[in-house]
């Protein structure tokens, strides 16, 4: 663009009609969707590696999310903006194929989980990844997708908000008890009041 407007001013100063490039914004924006698609296509093998082979309990579940977000923006963008190219709809499926994995992936690392909530979860799907030491380090986010965990999403879900929800109220029980602790309680003989 930069280069159209200095050959305009080099038509103008040699008393010529400057010409008109009328398709080049187009054209700016069109190879810009490209470099970006192409360049979402090399970061998203780097990413999708790296958590391929991440353990579970290593992985950055809110970096996850963002990436996943930035790219199916650019996958819906390049899918209305580039039809036919045969680089999007390949993109976009290996994007939609860590769709499920995202929400499986936040509650399985939520810290409010307890014993008895892994047991649960172990229940559902049919093998423990979780002992007392911790997540199994063996246990990667390829894992998730090679074991179908995400099948089993809906309970998992359902074990992590009741792990949520019950931590909320131990911590309203123990604020109670603990104001309750230093008080004495008079009791009296029914008589005696």
């Amino acid at each position: 663009q930069a280069r159209a407007e200095e050959l305009q001013d080099f038509e103008e100063k040699l008393g010529k009609p400057a010409t008109e490039y009328e398709n080049l914004d187009e054209v700016v924006v069109d190879l810009k969707l490209k470099k970006d698609l192409w360049m979402g296509v090399d970061e998203w093998s780097h990413l999708r590696h790296g958590w391929i082979d991440s353990a579970l309990g290593d992985v950055n579940a809110e970096l996850l999310e963002k990436k996943l977000q930035m790219f199916q923006k650019l996958t819906n963008k390049a899918t209305k903006n580039l039809p036919g190219n045969p680089v999007v709809p390949r993109l976009k499926e290996a994007v939609e194929e860590f769709l499920p994995v995202l929400p499986v992936v936040v509650n399985l690392r939520h810290e409010t989980l307890q014993d008895r909530h892994w047991d649960m979860i172990h229940d559902a799907i049919g093998f423990i990844i979780r002992t007392e030491q911790g997540l199994d380090p063996t246990f990667t986010v390829g894992s998730v997708i090679e074991k179908e965990v995400t099948a089993h999403a809906g309970r998992i879900e359902e074990v992590s908000t009741n792990a949520q929800q019950e931590a909320v109220l131990e911590g309203l029980m123990g604020k109670v008890a603990a104001i309750w602790a230093d008080k004495e309680l008079e009791v009296k003989n029914y008589k005696d009041v």
